[in-house]
């Protein structure tokens, strides 16, 4: 910095305090400083790429002030990956993330680095790929409902995405549980209805009312019922013994159907007998 007349004459016995700033935000500056004959070297570190100017002010006298020409700073080494992913989506169903080649001060860097990509907790995929100029879109598959991230690496380089929320998928099918296998016949026990999608992810939205019907012609069944959060337990007869199932049905879209796996019914203690 230089302080000069009118006429681009050195000031040699100018006795100021100069303040160093700048157009990058990021940049650090010297503190403010008086100068030596009228000229004084300052260090400045520019950390946004791009044209940037550097500026120096009289402290007091904020139109006493010079700006530098334009400086082209340059992106620095590849340090980090950027990785945009959407914040929420559905289970088993592909969607794009984007992700940037950055420097250590997050600047784009222009690289064609090889990129690959692994799921938190190996609930996912994404194929691997080449950047762009700094720049590439990849497809993603998540295949575990709650918050997953997305980790890129290329050597030792690596990004992390935000965190991603994965819901389920629409309920395609009914998982029935009964709550003990054998039963007895005339004896109450309880069945466990969980809707499902096709990935075999609980459906916590689930909002239809549930059918339910059996093999065993005696058996007594639930009222048709709503499912909290996907999940409902029910009361349930046999009555006849032998193997026999359990059929929930959603009232409104009949093809989401299911049916349980068999369910051993052992007879009772005698009450009669039968004479033939």
């Amino acid at each position: 910095v230089t302080a000069v007349d009118a006429y681009s004459n050195t000031i040699t016995n100018y006795a100021g305090t100069v303040a160093i700033t700048g157009s990058d935000g990021a940049a650090t500056y010297p503190s403010s400083s008086t100068l030596t004959s009228g000229t004084k070297s300052f260090n400045v570190t520019l950390k946004t790429a791009g044209n940037q100017t550097v500026t120096a002010t009289e402290v007091g006298t904020p139109t006493r002030s010079g700006s530098s020409r334009t400086i082209v700073v340059a992106a620095g080494a590849l340090a980090s990956f950027q990785v945009t992913a959407p914040a929420a989506v559905t289970n088993n169903l592909p969607f794009n993330f984007n992700v940037q080649a950055l420097d250590a001060f997050n600047n784009r860097v222009s690289s064609s680095a090889s990129v690959s990509f692994t799921v938190s907790g190996s609930n996912g995929s994404a194929a691997s790929g080449s950047l762009t100029s700094g720049f590439g879109t990849f497809t993603a598959t998540l295949t575990a409902t709650g918050s997953q991230t997305i980790t890129a690496t290329s050597g030792l380089i690596t990004g992390i995405s935000g965190s991603i929320s994965v819901s389920a998928g629409p309920a395609t099918q009914f998982q029935i549980t009964p709550s003990t296998s054998p039963v007895t016949a005339g004896t109450a026990f309880s069945i466990t209805v969980t809707a499902l999608d096709s990935s075999g992810a609980t459906n916590a939205a689930y909002a239809g009312t549930v059918a339910f019907t059996s093999s065993d012609g005696l058996a007594v069944l639930p009222a048709n019922s709503t499912l909290t959060s996907g999940v409902g337990t029910f009361p349930v007869t046999l009555k006849t013994a032998g193997d026999q199932t359990i059929t929930a049905t959603d009232s409104v879209s009949l093809s989401l159907t299911s049916t349980s796996g068999p369910i051993k019914v052992i007879a009772g203690s005698a009450t009669s007998f039968t004479v033939t």
